[in-house]
């Protein structure tokens, strides 16, 4: 019989698996019969943003929810750490999706060679620990590596998503259009602004 905690960490994993979904299908299918729209480079940073953000929280919750106390459920802490990482790894990419970038995940290869040196690090500080040794340097310099990877993916994804949009505005003829946020003080209140270049 399910008690009340499974059934909650159930319909979260449900949950976070729907959101993960839809935004990737938000930004990762493009009808390829559908009329070009004009794309912005906060609606890129918000795909990337979120579709890193949201899957890495999610992904924390149910690590920590399944660590927690005497009744550790691996099954849970897997999930969030599966969650979790596809967030970090393919969540910065989702700008790029979204301005219909060829391969944008390029730079997701990247990310995950970076998640993946760095594991190896901690596995062997956790190796070292459960021998009775301290950490080794090798350990140190593996996580060192592993997080210079990981950081130079993300940082380029995000440095270059403007450059993306411009490009799909280009190729679709909207070269001379920008929608920019403003704040209208007479107003007191934010908006956007179109601009059209004739």
């Amino acid at each position: 019989m399910k008690t009340k905690r499974t059934y909650r960490s159930d319909a979260l994993a449900s949950l976070a698996l729907v959101i993960i979904l839809s935004q990737a299908n938000s930004v990762l299918a493009q009808m390829p019969d559908s009329i070009p729209q004009v794309k912005t480079t906060s609606g890129a940073m918000q795909a990337s943003v979120f579709g890193t953000l949201l899957p890495a929280a999610a992904g924390t919750f149910f690590i920590l929810d399944g660590a927690q106390g005497s009744g550790a459920k691996a099954g849970e802490v897997a999930l969030g750490i599966g969650i979790g990482a596809l967030g970090v790894i393919l969540g910065p990419s989702f700008g790029h999706a979204y301005a219909d970038r060829p391969r944008p995940l390029k730079r997701a290869w990247v990310r995950f060679a970076g998640v993946a040196v760095g594991g190896l690090g901690l596995a062997g500080m956790g190796m070292s620990n459960s021998f009775g040794n301290g950490p080794t340097p090798l350990s140190y310099a593996f996580m060192g590596i592993g997080g210079a990877l990981y950081l130079y993916g993300a940082i380029a994804d995000f440095a270059t998503v403007t450059g993306s949009v411009k490009k799909y505005n280009e190729r679709h003829g909207f070269s001379g259009i920008r929608l920019e946020p403003v704040y209208f003080s007479q107003h007191h209140s934010p908006g956007v602004v179109l601009t059209i270049g004739l």
